[in-house]
């Protein structure tokens, strides 16, 4: 279920980044950057969010979850699609910040997605499915289902470090996932999991 906030709008208005959010609240930032994409339900947390956002909390969230979410900003879709990340020096996955590194044409499926956005391959840790230098497209609206390829995050000193990678099974805890280059597998602490998001199409770079 996704739970349509206005956090992302009134943080930027407010010039605070996800990091001084999450210390206000005594969370961790992947909890609170996944509130803020609408996975988490913020609603125990809407009087901390209302004093440091000077907003009331029907302008946060709607706690109605029966009716229609009539008070969310709406979100203008761009025409063009937002391209994420900076390659790592390890080589395996991308640093993601509020600054997108330019912008890609919008495919058909992703018309309707505002949130959606583009990443390019680090690696070939996903190869034959997926090439070092392709151009990924990312939809957050859509529900993630287990083996679905997916672009998940953690943060390392403040910095969003994202990674492609295939989800094989999810925990109460923790998300258990690999790549197609390997067996090994790799667990991500629910806790600590910023992003988790769908590809949902690419374009090959010539």
């Amino acid at each position: 279920m996704q739970h349509l906030n206005n956090l992302h709008k009134l943080r930027i208005k407010n010039n605070l980044s996800q990091s001084e959010v999450s210390k206000h609240l005594e969370i961790s930032q992947g909890l609170y950057c996944r509130m803020e994409r609408g996975a988490v339900n913020p609603t125990k947390y809407l009087n901390k969010l209302s004093d440091l956002l000077k907003a009331k909390p029907s302008e946060i969230y709607n706690k109605d979850e029966h009716t229609e979410v009539s008070n969310v900003i709406q979100a203008e879709i761009p025409v063009n699609l937002p391209v994420f990340g900076m390659p790592t020096l390890c080589g395996k996955g991308v640093y993601i910040s509020n600054k997108f590194a330019s912008t890609t044409e919008r495919p058909d499926y992703l018309k309707d997605s505002p949130n959606g956005y583009a990443c390019f391959v680090v690696g070939n840790f996903m190869q034959p499915r997926f090439n070092h230098g392709e151009l990924i497209y990312i939809d957050p609206s859509k529900k993630v289902v287990m083996e679905d390829e997916i672009i998940i995050s953690t943060f390392v000193n403040e910095q969003e470090f994202a990674e492609l990678k295939c989800l094989i099974s999810e925990e109460d805890d923790h998300f258990l996932c690999g790549t197609y280059d390997s067996d090994e597998t790799t667990k991500y602490k629910k806790s600590e999991v910023g992003r988790l998001h769908s590809i949902v199409g690419m374009r090959k770079i010539y």
